[in-house]
């Protein structure tokens, strides 16, 4: 089993449509939509499409589900998830909608924000040193 909420989007891409159970094994719907964190680009909502009237979407907390094979699995009940928060996946989640959905779940984790690069992407942060190392050496008269 894989956490939801470590996958990149190319990643979480590959469980678009894929279908969600509950903590019972029911179906509950299928994956339709993510949404990134901004600061590690990891999943941190996605948003689940079920079969019931009106076909609502609603949004899930990633750190909460895992994958395992070709269905996504929630430690939730088919009614919590069917009155929790519901958004479109059109547009970006705001800051008031995200504390909606995890006060629902009873989330009372912050999001993590990373402020380091080198935590998030390691090699884009070592081509960025490189290059202000280059420049530096380039630009300072004490350095030839």
């Amino acid at each position: 089993m894989h956490s939801i909420g470590l996958l990149t989007a190319a990643e979480a891409s590959e469980l678009f449509r894929k279908p969600v159970v509950d903590e019972a094994g029911n179906k509950i719907g299928a994956v339709e939509g993510f949404w990134l964190d901004a600061s590690t680009l990891r999943v941190e909502y996605f948003a689940v499409k079920g079969g019931w009237p009106f076909g609502k979407t609603h949004v899930v907390p990633a750190r909460t589900a895992f994958w395992s094979g070709d269905r996504v699995e929630l430690p939730y009940t088919l009614d919590l998830v069917r009155e929790a928060p519901s958004f479109s996946t059109s547009g970006e989640l705001s800051g008031v909608e995200k504390e909606e959905i995890n006060s629902y779940y009873r989330q009372s984790i912050p999001s993590e924000r990373v402020t380091d690069l080198a935590e998030v992407r390691a090699e884009e942060a070592r081509q960025q040193k490189e290059l202000q190392a280059d420049q530096t050496s380039q630009t300072d008269p004490s350095k030839h």
